[in-house]
């Protein structure tokens, strides 16, 4: 009788082991795995890598020089800005949104998202959550593309 009992629960144990792990909301705190240099977002020393989390991906921007991690901050704080309740255009490159000269992120071509800022030690994290479950795939697939592009840009 006591076997009857504990099958149910052996059975549950087993399968609960069996799962796959659940991506995390967030990216562990610390450097990200890689990084990609080039002039992301425009801005000179920078390097940009980019991580799937549960509903989206996080955009990590990097830089050594104190100066270029305050505009590195300032810029991803204004993309953030512009996506989710109480958004606004953000101020770009100079005061300015263009074409994003091959540097910039394009987030408005994507379905619809939130974002979010997070500041830390060494630059800045944009959060990319989609908005409908449906959407996070895609979401993810083009921020991949979108951070490659933008590694790749030139500095102006």
């Amino acid at each position: 009788m006591t076997a009857l009992k504990t099958l149910p629960l052996l059975a549950f144990v087993a399968l609960a082991a069996c799962a796959p792990e659940p991506r995390p909301l967030v990216p562990a705190a610390g450097p990200p795995s890689s990084t990609a240099t080039g002039c992301p977002l425009g801005i000179p020393g920078a390097k940009i890598s980019v991580e799937d989390v549960q509903r989206g991906v996080v955009v990590t921007l990097t830089a050594t020089d104190p100066a270029v991690i305050d505009r590195l901050r300032k810029r991803v704080w204004d993309i953030a800005e512009q996506y989710g309740p109480g958004a606004h255009r953000g101020s770009g490159h100079d005061g300015t949104h263009g074409d994003g000269g091959g540097h910039g992120l394009r987030l408005s071509e994507l379905p619809p998202i939130n974002t979010s800022f997070q500041s830390w030690d060494a630059g800045a994290r944009l959060h990319v959550l989609a908005v409908s479950d449906s959407d996070v795939r895609q979401v993810q697939i083009r921020m991949y593309e979108r951070v490659e592009q933008a590694a790749a840009g030139k500095c102006e």
